[in-house]
């Protein structure tokens, strides 16, 4: 059965037989009202518990049927890997629990389940790209300590306040935590090889790199520490509250849309070091009325 072979249908329950031996991640998306898989047990690929879909020994949940009703929703005991798009669109789960077996949440598990409030990972290794991306009611998300893996946009766009990243993470994927407009602040484990944290903001292990400040922090004012070389892309990311923000003497490279929609920041001074600023890098900054340009930037062209 191929990717969207049954996009946006309207039937509520759906029987595959036995002969059905390939499926594609997007085959029911857009399903609203389905709410039971169920698999024929002579099936030698697939097979169904409780109306949701895996694979033959239960090592991988594949789907979730959108309209399930379950407020709080405990992933299988046999479960090791969610696959891509195995819980999108689900908007009744409000409450998600990994078992202590799952250690992978595939590309978009769970992307856009706007019930979602809580997340425990328990000892999940990987969360790929955009996993939990437009959860926008998503208000906590709990790490085990065997998170290596952070993908790209892993929780954009949610309601997420705190987040505390353990000692094994080893990879934090750009805009990991894009647009979480109530972040207040990030904390780090001391143990943690990669990153850290100061007054809430996340940095690279040695503070060369400023990876993300949180939209709602507290404080009208920020300057950058002297050691960092980068700032990356959305670091600044519609950070409501700043007015000021001084950037350090040694700092190399702006990243695109560092600093925008700060809607309050009136004036920045780029020093000499600047040797690059990223596409829409204050873009949306609509009181900057005063900019200065270091000398590291002359003669540079963009489009």
């Amino acid at each position: 059965i191929k990717d969207c072979a049954f996009y946006r249908t309207d039937f509520s329950e759906i029987s595959i037989p036995a002969s059905v031996k390939e499926y594609e991640g997007t085959v029911f998306e857009g399903c609203g009202r389905l709410k039971k898989i169920n698999v024929d047990s002579s099936n030698a690929v697939y097979s169904s518990d409780n109306g949701v879909f895996y694979n033959k020994d239960k090592s991988e949940l594949i789907k979730i049927p959108q309209s399930m009703e379950a407020e709080t929703y405990t992933i299988a005991s046999t479960v090791k890997t969610i696959c891509e798009y195995a819980g999108i669109y689900c908007s009744d789960i409000q409450n998600l629990i990994m078992s202590k077996n799952v250690e992978n949440i595939g590309y978009e598990a769970f992307y856009n389940c706007n019930g979602l409030k809580t997340v425990e990972l328990n000892n999940v290794v990987s969360i790929e790209s955009e996993a939990f991306e437009s959860c926008y009611n998503l208000e906590s998300c709990t790490f085990g300590n065997k998170t290596k893996k952070i993908g790209y946009r892993a929780f954009a766009y949610t309601k997420l306040t705190k987040v505390t990243i353990p000692a094994s993470v080893e990879k934090i994927g750009d805009g990991a935590f894009h647009d979480c407009d109530k972040m207040v602040a990030f904390s780090v484990s001391t143990a943690n090889k990669n990153y850290t944290s100061k007054d809430g903001v996340l940095y690279s292990k040695n503070f060369d790199v400023l990876i993300q400040y949180p939209a709602s922090k507290e404080g009208t004012t920020f300057t950058v520490p002297d050691t960092v070389i980068s700032i990356q892309d959305c670091a600044f990311y519609y950070a409501k509250n700043l007015k000021e923000i001084t950037l350090n003497n040694g700092l190399k490279n702006i990243g695109s849309s560092a600093f925008y929609g700060n809607e309050k920041l009136t004036q920045m001074i780029i020093h000499d070091s600047v040797e690059s600023i990223g596409d829409y890098a204050f873009a949306s900054c609509i009181s900057l009325k005063n900019i200065t340009i270091g000398k590291g930037l002359q003669g540079n062209r963009g489009s």
